[in-house]
């Protein structure tokens, strides 16, 4: 179900951080993944959210058919994996309760 899927989010700054790097380190025609380290589900996402702005939000996870959403291929895959990143760029993510 889409409450648990597990799915690739990043905080502006990280991509910010990790273009830095790789020019500081002179690094070309690489592609990297950049996203939080840590698993989060859209649940996840929006309780931190709700918590940061005080306000209690209701979720209606019953979600029934396959066309009340839609998920590109590459979020129905799951967690990113970022250790090309943080190896060749040092690249350290932000947690998500410090980005959010």
């Amino acid at each position: 179900q889409i409450k648990e899927l597990v799915s690739s989010y990043v905080y502006l700054d990280d991509v910010v951080q990790a273009i830095k790097k790789g020019i500081d380190k002179g690094v070309r025609n690489e592609t990297f993944n950049i996203a939080f380290k840590e698993p989060v589900t859209l649940t996840t996402l929006l309780l931190e959210i709700s918590h940061n702005l005080n306000s209690p939000i209701k979720f209606n996870h019953d979600v029934t058919t396959d066309i009340s959403y839609h998920l590109y291929p590459s979020s129905a895959r799951g967690q990113l994996d970022i250790s090309k990143a943080e190896f060749m760029l040092d690249f350290k993510p932000t947690k998500l309760k410090s980005a959010v």
